[in-house]
């Protein structure tokens, strides 16, 4: 049996998780903005929309979700 802390392994598979359902969106995968401060506040922005599609109440919208239209 391998021996490695569990815990470690949980978060990082987390943040892996986050960074991957992060890059759906495309002015993030890009990287097409012109400064720090505005790429920084995509990122927010589309962590935001993360969160509150899983504290939504409709199960369909956290388990199938599809990313804001760039036009938004």
């Amino acid at each position: 049996e391998r021996c490695y802390d569990r815990g470690k392994y949980k978060w990082r598979h987390l943040i892996e998780n986050f960074f991957c359902r992060i890059k759906e969106f495309k002015k993030i995968a890009m990287r097409c903005e012109k400064t720090d401060e505005s790429f920084a506040a995509n990122i927010y922005l589309a962590a935001t929309v993360l969160r509150l599609a899983l504290m939504s109440t409709d199960p369909r919208l956290a388990l199938n979700f599809t990313p804001l239209p760039q036009d938004f």
